[in-house]
C-alpha cells in the first residue's frame, strides 16, 4: 500500500479477521520473517477461532512452528503484545494522526492512511516493548509468579467477598427474626423485651403485634433504623450497619 510498502494489509466482508486472513499472514508475513531461526519456534496467540483451523494447523506442522493457545479469557494478563506493544502502539497512533490533523486541518483520509500508520510502527514498535510484553506474562524469562493475577479475579458480581450494600440491596429482602421476652420485675410489673434481627436490604419493612401493640417499620440503606413503640409510648431508635437489635422495656 502507499506508503507503507512493506506491510501486509488485508480485509474481509465484517472488518474482522477470519481463518483465510490468518492463513495468509502466516504464510506472506510470519514464516518468512522466523526462516533463519533455529526450529522449532513457538507462535503464541488466543484460542480464536480463526487460529485454530486444519489448514493453520497443517501449515505450521510443514514448516516446525508449535501453536501454543494461551488460556481463554485471559489475553489480558497473559498475552505480550496486550500487555506493552498494543498500548504504545494505540499511543503514539493517537499522537500521529493528531499531528496530521493539525498539518493538513482535516480528518486523516484513507490515501494518507497507510503513511501515518507507518510512522506510528516505527515510533511504537520497538525491541525493548516487546520483550518487556514477554517478561510481563512470564513466558520469557519463565516466571508464573511475574503474571497479574488480580486481571484474573472473578467479575465483581459473582466475588460475594466484595459485595458492597448497594449490591445486596439490590437483592430485596428475604428473612428477618424477632424474639419477644416477658419478665416479671421486683415491683410486680412485667417487663417486655423486643429483639429484632433484620438483614442488610434497601427498604424492608415488617410490622408485628405483640401483647398491646408493638409496632417495626425499618428503612435500611447503609445503615438500618429502627423505631419501635410499645404499649402506650415507648420510641427507641437504633442506626446500625449490619446487624439491627433494638431492646424496649415498657412498665405497664
Amino acid at each position: 500500500m502507499d506508503g507503507f510498502p512493506e506491510a501486509h494489509f488485508a480485509k474481509s466482508a465484517n472488518g474482522w479477521i477470519d481463518s483465510q486472513i490468518f492463513y495468509s499472514w502466516l504464510i506472506d508475513a510470519f514464516i518468512p520473517a522466523v526462516a533463519d531461526l533455529e526450529k522449532p519456534v513457538i507462535l503464541f496467540m488466543d484460542g480464536h477461532k480463526t487460529h485454530t483451523s486444519l489448514d493453520v494447523s497443517e501449515l505450521c506442522r510443514n514448516h516446525n512452528i508449535i501453536l501454543y493457545m494461551l488460556p481463554s479469557h485471559a489475553s489480558h494478563a497473559v498475552q505480550p503484545l496486550d500487555l506493552t506493544t498494543f498500548k504504545r502502539l494505540k499511543q503514539v497512533w493517537k499522537e500521529e494522526v493528531l499531528a496530521y490533523q493539525e498539518e493538513k486541518s482535516d480528518t486523516l483520509s484513507k490515501k494518507d492512511f497507510a503513511r501515518t500508520l507507518k510512522k506510528a510502527w516505527q515510533r511504537g514498535i520497538e525491541r525493548d516493548v516487546v520483550v518487556a510484553g514477554f517478561r510481563a506474562a512470564g513466558i520469557y524469562p519463565w516466571d508464573p509468579d511475574h503474571v497479574d493475577l488480580t486481571k484474573l479475579g472473578p467479575a465483581r458480581l459473582f466475588d460475594p467477598s466484595r459485595l458492597t450494600v448497594a449490591d445486596m440491596t439490590s437483592k430485596g429482602a428475604e428473612t428477618s427474626s424477632s424474639l419477644l421476652t416477658v419478665t416479671d420485675t421486683p415491683d410486680g410489673t412485667e417487663a417486655e423485651t423486643v429483639t429484632e434481627t433484620v438483614p442488610v436490604t434497601e427498604t424492608a419493612t415488617q410490622t408485628e403485634t405483640v401483647v398491646d401493640t408493638v409496632t417495626v417499620t425499618e428503612t435500611v440503606a447503609d445503615t438500618v433504623t429502627v423505631t419501635e413503640t410499645v404499649g402506650d409510648t415507648v420510641t427507641v431508635t437504633e442506626t446500625v450497619a449490619d446487624t439491627v437489635t433494638v431492646t424496649d422495656r415498657d412498665s405497664s
